[in-house]
């Protein structure tokens, strides 16, 4: 068992493969926390009222407008690598 782990870890591409796994695992560990700070800070100074107003609304519409953005670029990204080939 100890000599396969080894002869992995020697394999540079499968350890540069757990080495950025482990980079993006981090960093969304990290950015979920932030968020949730985030989310306790806003409704802390907010109150409850403009709280509910900022979750119910104005997240979701600012959430589809960025979801129509990303589906839009790369729906014109996808058409400019068709028309290359």
């Amino acid at each position: 068992m100890i000599k396969t782990l080894r002869a992995m870890w020697q394999d540079t591409l499968l350890r540069g493969i757990v080495k950025n796994s482990s980079y993006l695992f981090s960093s969304n560990s990290i950015a979920i926390v932030l968020s949730m700070l985030q989310g306790i800070f806003a409704a802390r100074l907010l109150g409850a009222t403009n709280f509910g107003i900022l979750a119910g609304v104005i997240l979701p519409v600012a959430s589809d407008i960025h979801r129509l953005v990303a589906w839009y670029q790369a729906e014109r990204h996808w058409a400019r690598d068709i028309q290359t080939t």
